[in-house]
């Protein structure tokens, strides 16, 4: 990824206040605004491998997303790891990842019955520059879990925005209404 930026996992001390109407990104193209995330695991361990613990993950998202702090059009969890293609509304994209990290991994903490850490310190972000890069990394998004051997076909695998964009319904509220359905290669 040459154009990534590796973020220390802090809240930014800028003045929430002069943020208020900084991101206001509902009404427009996909694209704008939009970055590719990656948050991998502690030491990239596979900690994401039960239903129990993915459905944390889904449902920190959902309140995010239903609380206006961000827009998800896409993710996908893996293992070790979760994509999102994701846009701020409320909340910048650190502050997002730091609560959806310290809660995400309190509560996987108590399901998986450890003590080791779950999150890596640091998180990747890509912008995303065009209509075209949006398409080409919700594409490379939603097939991973194939070309990482855990699924045959995209449409199997439980824990992505796939569904969404084939007309069933999904595990995290995606916004998909300004992306054309799946024209792109699925495996």
């Amino acid at each position: 990824m040459p154009d990534s930026t590796e973020h220390e996992n802090k809240f930014d001390m800028e003045n929430e206040d002069d943020r208020e109407n900084e991101f206001n990104y509902e009404n427009e193209p996909p694209f704008i605004g939009c970055k590719m995330i990656t948050i991998f695991t502690y030491r990239k361990r596979a900690v994401f491998l039960t239903d129990e613990v993915n459905e944390i993950l889904c449902r920190s998202l959902t309140h995010h997303i239903e609380n206006g702090h961000i827009i998800i059009n896409g993710y996908v969890v893996m293992p070790n790891h979760i994509h999102l293609l994701m846009r701020p509304v409320e909340w910048t994209i650190s502050r997002f990842v730091s609560n959806f990290k310290t809660y995400t991994g309190q509560k996987i903490k108590i399901a998986r019955d450890f003590s080791r850490k779950v999150w890596r310190r640091r998180f990747y972000d890509e912008d995303i520059t065009d209509y075209d890069s949006f398409i080409e990394h919700l594409e490379k998004l939603h097939n991973n879990p194939v070309k990482k051997g855990l699924v045959e076909f995209a449409e199997d695998y439980p824990w992505s925005s796939y569904s969404d964009y084939i007309g069933k319904p999904g595990r995290v509220p995606v916004s998909i209404d300004s992306v054309d359905p799946p024209s792109y290669t699925v495996y």
